[in-house]
């Protein structure tokens, strides 16, 4: 990696994301956002936009802490796979052969037959998250009420056919990590994992003595017609902490990833392993051992989302550039997923042009507004990309704004419902501030934000 090259698109991706990243926040109802970037292994965009707190008005920034939810089962995943590459278990090993009360049956099939691999990959068959009502009413089981749970009616599906996602398949990873080493799944990501890359925010489960709760952001539900937002409480989710009970920040989780990343913590093979193409769950998008994996501007991305009650939340990297986009948020409205596609799709990008943004154009940035909408221009290289800030992908639309000589300037934009073709003019102030837009005939009126 070229250090101006990567000085351009620090530059080209700071300035998108500084204008689109607050409106999307407000036009999807969000309360905070947290961002992390890494390129080639250094951090090169932090960031916090809106609240961790709405009522006590505390500012999200990059230290703000979140509930990660199942990402939480990334680093699940990674602890099976050292004591695997430890010799200490296989991948193939049956369950109940390692958690005796591991054991029920139906007539079409029997949990004798599940293994590691199954759990990893979500296709034990095995119910999704057990028959407490923990997701609705915040009271979540303990070890003694979690495995007497378990019988025929857990089985679902006959094992290794299909994919089925199952918080309690990995909460059942969390015991076999406890009996294989003889220690607590807390004891042992901490000295394995949290030790060795330096995390200093990142807990394996919520509770009233977190080091950082005074930086924990509050969550909050979503919008309903006729009902005030809720603002939840944090509890302990404690046998389902390896499914999704993690909390940490943006600094600890691109970290996390470069370590990753750079198998420091798990080998080349085993990384393969995880991030392999092993399931499919919806069309182009597929599931590994603790990653899920899709494409973006033909680049495999892999890593986990999660969803816990006031949070939606993604972590994830690309290897072939060793791009990581970290995204939290603290409400249950924002597309996480769909904002950290938005900017791999945008880095790539600028990867691919790799050319200076012209200094002349970028004063035209920002955010201009008409009776139709808002709308993001940002200067790329020698064009000007124009989106919406409710867009989940800003080029996907690929509409841009190109210089022709001078002070012209031309729409360009493949929808035939559009202005395309057509002239675009800036209006400047008394201070040669650019205070409007014309695309075509519709003026769009330049904001102070």
């Amino acid at each position: 990696m070229k250090k101006t090259q990567n000085k351009n698109i620090v530059n080209d991706a700071s300035r998108l994301l500084d204008l689109w990243l607050p409106m999307k926040l407000k036009y999807n109802k969000g309360i905070g956002l947290s961002v992390g970037i890494i390129y080639g292994g250094e951090l090169i965009y932090s960031k916090g936009f809106g609240l961790a707190d709405q009522e006590k008005k505390i500012p999200a920034t990059d230290k703000t802490c979140y509930r990660i939810a199942s990402i939480s089962k990334l680093f699940t995943s990674i602890a099976v796979f050292q004591l695997i590459e430890q010799g200490k278990l296989n991948i193939e090993s049956k369950v109940t052969d390692i958690l005796p009360w591991f054991k029920a049956s139906t007539k079409k099939t029997d949990a004798k037959n599940i293994t590691i691999r199954e759990l990893l990959s979500h296709t034990s068959g095995i119910w999704r998250d057990g028959d407490t009502f923990h997701w609705t009413d915040d009271t979540w089981p303990n070890l003694t009420e979690f495995t007497e749970s378990f019988s025929a009616k857990s089985l679902i599906l006959e094992n290794n056919v299909k994919f089925k996602y199952s918080n309690y398949g990995y909460a059942i990873l969390g015991q076999i990590i406890e009996k294989i080493t003889g220690k607590s799944y807390e004891d042992y990501i901490n000295e394995n994992i949290f030790k060795k890359v330096g995390l200093k925010n990142t807990t394996i489960d919520y509770s009233e003595t977190y080091s950082n709760i005074n930086l924990l952001a509050s969550g909050y539900g979503k919008i309903f017609p006729d009902q005030e937002r809720e603002k939840f409480k944090h509890y302990a989710t404690k046998v389902y902490a390896p499914a999704t009970g993690f909390i940490s920040n943006v600094e600890d989780l691109t970290r996390f990833m470069g370590f990753v990343a750079q198998n420091k913590l798990i080998s080349r093979e085993s990384l393969k392993q995880i991030i392999r193409e092993y399931s499919t769950t919806v069309a182009g998008e597929y599931y590994g051992f603790g990653s899920h994996v899709y494409n973006v501007r033909n680049k495999k991305i892999v890593g986990h989302s999660g969803g816990f009650p006031g949070f939606i939340t993604e972590c994830s990297f690309n290897e072939e550039t060793g791009v990581g986009v970290v995204i939290l948020s603290n409400s249950n409205e924002l597309p996480a997923g769909g904002i950290v596609e938005g900017i791999f799709n945008t880095i790539f990008y600028l990867i691919e042009k790799n050319e200076l943004s012209d200094k002349k154009l970028v004063k035209f940035d920002g955010i201009y507004r008409n009776r139709w909408g808002d709308s993001v221009l940002v200067t790329l290289g020698k064009k000007i990309a124009y989106f919406s800030p409710q867009d989940n992908i800003p080029l996907k639309s690929d509409s841009w704004i190109i210089q022709q000589k001078g002070s012209e300037f031309k729409f360009k934009c493949p929808g035939v419902y559009s202005v395309y073709d057509e002239p675009v003019k800036f209006e400047t102030d008394k201070k040669t501030k650019t205070s409007a837009v014309y695309v075509g005939p519709y003026k769009h009126k330049k904001l102070n934000v």
